[in-house]
């Protein structure tokens, strides 16, 4: 039977392709997600880094593994979550992430 969840998330890694030197490196993160109903997903204007801004932080609940330059592990708090979403390359992630689990691959041409 399936069953009406009130609040639901869900936790994926999500891999993040992070510019280095003559290239990318992927690092995964484990992010923990909220599930939009879909008059609140067409809310947020993609288009805009504002809108983008917006949707990140609705479907984000919190980060999880994250790490400091020196290995240290980071607690996940207000100020953690604004710099992870202001990062241009991991917004990008975060927002594929959530689309493909939303609503699965692609399918191709």
């Amino acid at each position: 039977m399936f069953k009406l969840l009130s609040n639901p998330t869900f936790s994926h890694d999500v891999p993040v392709s992070v510019p280095v030197d003559g290239g990318y490196e992927t690092h995964t993160m484990r992010v923990r997600f909220r599930v939009l109903a879909v008059d609140d997903l067409v809310k947020h204007d993609l288009a805009r880094p504002d809108g983008q801004a917006d949707y990140c932080n609705a479907i984000v609940e919190s980060f999880e593994n994250l790490e400091d330059d020196a290995g240290k592990p980071i607690a996940h708090n207000d100020k953690v979550k604004a710099q992870m979403i202001g990062t241009p390359f991991v917004r990008v992630a975060l927002m594929r992430a959530y689309d493909a689990a939303m609503f699965g691959a692609r399918i191709k041409n």
